[in-house]
């Protein structure tokens, strides 16, 4: 689906990323970028076979879950979220609430607390 020559493309335009719920190919040149990153569901040697019509700003797939224009993508290493604007602004306050909590564990266990402390185990 994507590959050195289109993700170059679409960095040099301003793009952050790609999200391919296919293969993507030159993994290696896409991977060394760190201003764009790209999820995909596999990989392949690859190039393009057929040409397609798409579209631009459609409601798409991607594992089973409708994603739409303006919809937040959020990803890591881990995996990768789609969130509508609603549920984005849900949750803000529960995701501050986390990192909070994430950072006191860190700074507990960083001053010699022991993991059962901090765990409560």
């Amino acid at each position: 689906m994507i590959g050195g020559i289109l993700g170059g493309h679409l960095r040099r335009i301003g793009a952050a990323g790609v999200v391919c719920d296919g293969a993507v190919r030159d993994t290696m040149e896409l991977a060394a970028w760190d201003d764009f990153v790209v999820f995909s569901r596999s990989i392949t040697p690859r190039g393009p076979t057929a040409w397609e019509q798409g579209e631009v700003n459609g409601t798409v797939s991607i594992g089973g879950r409708a994603v739409g224009p303006g919809d937040l993508m959020i990803g890591d290493d881990d995996g990768l979220v789609a969130l509508s604007a609603a549920e984005a602004q849900g949750l803000i306050g529960k995701c501050e609430e986390k990192l909070a909590l994430e950072a006191k564990w860190i700074a507990s266990l960083a001053s010699g607390k022991s993991v059962a402390e901090v765990f409560g185990l």
